[in-house]
């Protein structure tokens, strides 16, 4: 090889390990800031998720007031086949809140019993022996 060629390759491989440092510098400079963008992109989501369901709980409960609302409506009308719809419709609430009610009436039904017991017994009261 001659002195010429040689000095061409040592000049382009100069050249080729700066443009690599170049690369590897703007690699890891594109990597610290995606991880960053990421990690933000995480505190969004998981705040997201947290106040969707914060949300859900009362777009629930304005749903069951909505749908007792129409329930309402409809019994007022004295529209048989609405009614039959709604209650068909809504056939899970129903039976839960038959439920709860259920529920309510015999821990009612026990209290009064504790209540009633304590007041059939009457309280002993403690004799004391005088001293002589």
């Amino acid at each position: 090889m001659s002195d010429a060629t040689l000095q061409a390759l040592i000049i382009t491989g100069i050249v080729a390990i700066i443009l690599l440092s170049i690369a590897i510098i703007y690699w890891i400079i594109f990597t610290r800031k995606l991880s960053k963008t990421v990690e933000k992109v995480d505190y969004l989501v998981e705040d997201v998720t947290y106040k969707s369901e914060s949300l859900s709980v009362a777009v629930e409960a304005i749903n069951k007031t909505a749908t007792q609302m129409l329930s309402f409506d409809a019994f007022a009308k004295k529209s048989m086949k609405s009614i039959f719809k709604l209650v068909s419709e809504n056939k899970d609430g129903l039976t839960e809140y038959i439920e709860n009610i259920r529920k309510n009436a015999k821990k009612r039904q026990q209290d009064d019993l504790k209540k009633s017991e304590t007041k059939k017994a009457p309280a002993k009261k403690k004799t004391t022996k005088k001293a002589k």
